[in-house]
């Protein structure tokens, strides 16, 4: 499962002919922003998982901008991205990391972001934009400024990044901010390189992008939810002495050889049948609304991501209880990805309209590697009546 922090990762960009923004940019790119580690995740891991371990989950070593980045040399190749003064670029941003938050901006150059992990908003401008692992956006920046090189800005927050001298890959040497360099065709930097300065907007580090910002560009709002499931995420040590990561006390351990799916669809299993490990939470009520309460019981900040669906952010927040009437039934974000306050709350929804076994899971890898996730059954009873076909059970 951690292949893509070893590089095993890509890009997919759907393009859509009905993109209401797309004679609004002349050009696009895509920026991934990663982190990356001197030893590969099987060797961490091992060492992370390893019975009385005490430190921190492993630390990245340095920062990626499209694949490059710096550590300790000073003349490493950076990520260029050319541009011609008085045309529109669309910059995809994905943060691809195992653990790092990201900050992100251009220097002299505002964003306007009109997109939210696949669903546009009504556009708005940002002069720093925070990332946590698996969001994405999209933004519109001008060309707009003199002709030289600015440079492009990821700086990973270290305040989400817990690291002591127990941690495994402990180093003192990390570098937090990461560059690349937006040219300008005819640039008059020459090989000094920019000049610029940066952004200095106070932003929340480890947290979503301020979530009254992002507005859906069609109205939908969210209707009462008729189904509710609470999780609660933790941690704790199991009796080999390794440290687990728990949904409802529980933490997940896969089962490669005998999949939930399959199982459901081969009416091989009740719902009550599956172990507990398996963090099964089951909702029926077709073409009802799921409510999905998330309480974060420890110190930090994760980013869940729900499959199968996208959902609203009704509303998140610090504290051990929430005021329902504080939540955003009106025109809340839409998107599929947020982060989970350290002792704090989420509350989204979604439609119960799409059958299947949907993985709901703190996207930090380690965290992941140690049982956070959890599985939503969604309508197992039209699941079961559905069929794999014959070329594709084959393969099992």
């Amino acid at each position: 499962m951690a292949q893509y922090i070893d590089g095993l990762l890509g890009a997919m960009i759907i393009h859509d002919h009905e993109d209401p923004y797309l004679k609004d940019y002349d050009c696009d790119y895509v920026v991934t922003l990663a982190d990356w580690y001197h030893q590969t995740s099987a060797e961490l891991l091992s060492q992370f998982l390893t019975p009385g371990y005490q430190g921190q989950t492993p630390v990245p070593d340095s920062g990626l901008i499209s694949g490059k980045g710096q550590y300790a040399k000073k003349d490493s190749e950076l990520a260029v991205y050319k541009v011609q003064k008085g045309k529109k670029y669309r910059i995809r941003i994905i943060n691809t990391s195992a653990e790092a938050h990201y900050i992100f901006s251009i220097d002299g150059h505002k964003m306007k972001v009109i997109e939210v992990e696949g669903t546009y908003v009504k556009p708005f401008y940002v002069n720093r934009l925070l990332l946590h692992i698996a969001q994405r956006y999209s933004v519109i920046v001008e060309a707009d400024q003199d002709a030289k090189d600015y440079w492009v800005r990821a700086t990973i927050s270290p305040e989400c990044i817990p690291n002591d001298n127990m941690t495994i890959n402990h180093d003192s040497a990390i570098n937090y901010n990461v560059t690349g360099i937006l040219s300008y065709e005819g640039s008059s930097s020459g090989d000094k390189g920019p000049d610029s300065e940066p952004f200095t907007d106070d932003v929340t580090p480890c947290m979503n992008l301020d979530s009254k910002l992002i507005k859906p560009l069609n109205d939908c709002p969210p209707k009462d939810a008729t189904e509710t499931v609470s999780y609660t995420v933790s941690f704790g040590v199991n009796d080999m002495k390794v440290v687990e990561a728990l949904i409802n006390n529980s933490s997940y351990i896969p089962d490669y050889y005998n999949p939930t799916t399959l199982k459901i669809m081969d009416d091989k299993a009740n719902m009550k049948d599956f172990p507990r490990s398996q963090n099964i939470g089951e909702i029926n009520d077709d073409n009802g609304v799921a409510e999905i309460v998330v309480w974060n019981n420890n110190s930090a900040d994760h980013p869940f991501h729900l499959h199968g669906h996208t959902f609203w952010l009704m509303g998140d927040g610090v504290g051990t209880d929430y005021d329902k009437s504080s939540l955003n039934t009106v025109d809340p974000p839409i998107r599929d990805t947020t982060v989970v306050p350290a002792w704090g709350w989420s509350v989204i929804r979604f439609n119960i309209d799409n059958p299947g076994v949907w993985v709901f899971h703190c996207h930090i890898e380690w965290h992941i590697q140690m049982g956070m996730l959890a599985q939503i059954v969604e309508l197992p009873h039209k699941l079961k009546s559905q069929k794999l076909p014959d070329n594709v059970q084959n393969l099992c």
